[in-house]
């Protein structure tokens, strides 16, 4: 007579060997798949991530060089309004301050501003 059923040591076999080739399958899924993507998505983002760093050290760099040469510019005004030309024979553009106090208001103020470039984008 012909068996319907496998045998219990078939049965229990199959419960033993599925479930490792299961565990075999993940593993090698988990080692060669999922863990290379994830080590180039890793590097993805730290590139990413340098990039935009990069892109606002330098628009902070542009925005202290504007800063700097506005104080410049600002500097330039304040002198020419307060001294006038003393021109040398070295010196052709030389100019003379008006007083101490147009001196003092003038160099603090460009010192001021130097320095708030300094804190603001540094």
């Amino acid at each position: 007579m012909k068996k319907l059923f496998p045998s219990s040591k078939t049965i229990t076999h199959f419960f033993i060997i599925f479930p490792l080739l299961i565990i075999a399958v993940s593993i090698a899924y988990y080692l060669i798949i999922f863990l290379p993507e994830k080590e180039k998505f890793r590097q993805e983002i730290e590139k990413e991530k340098v990039s935009i760093e990069r892109e606002s050290q330098n628009k902070n760099d542009e925005q202290f060089q504007t800063c700097i040469s506005d104080a410049k510019t600002e500097f330039k005004r304040l002198l020419e309004l307060n001294s006038k030309p003393d021109p040398q024979p070295d010196y052709p553009d030389a100019r003379l301050w008006k007083d101490d106090e147009a001196k003092n208001y003038v160099l603090d103020r460009y010192q001021t501003a130097e320095e708030l470039c300094v804190k603001k984008y540094k």
